[in-house]
């Protein structure tokens, strides 16, 4: 069985949209499940908001156009 994880794809987006939609999806999704935020840049204000809410994350650079961000469990 394949793993899947839920996509989160902010491509295009400003930085406070982006940060918003970030913060409806971990919200939405069951506890303690993983996601992937997709991006074409280096995504500087989601990672604050995650920081401030205790997210575990790690940055993937696929491309020097796109940016993966796989964000797991939080300890709040």
């Amino acid at each position: 069985m394949a793993l899947a994880f839920k996509r989160v794809d902010i491509r295009g987006l400003s930085s406070k949209s982006a940060t918003k939609k970030l913060e409806i999806s971990l919200n939405d999704r069951k506890q303690d499940e993983p996601l992937w935020l997709i991006d074409d840049k280096e995504p500087i204000d989601c990672y604050a908001y995650l920081v401030q809410e205790n997210y575990l994350f790690e940055t993937f650079i696929m491309s020097s156009r796109e940016y993966r961000v796989f964000v797991g469990c939080s300890y709040n």
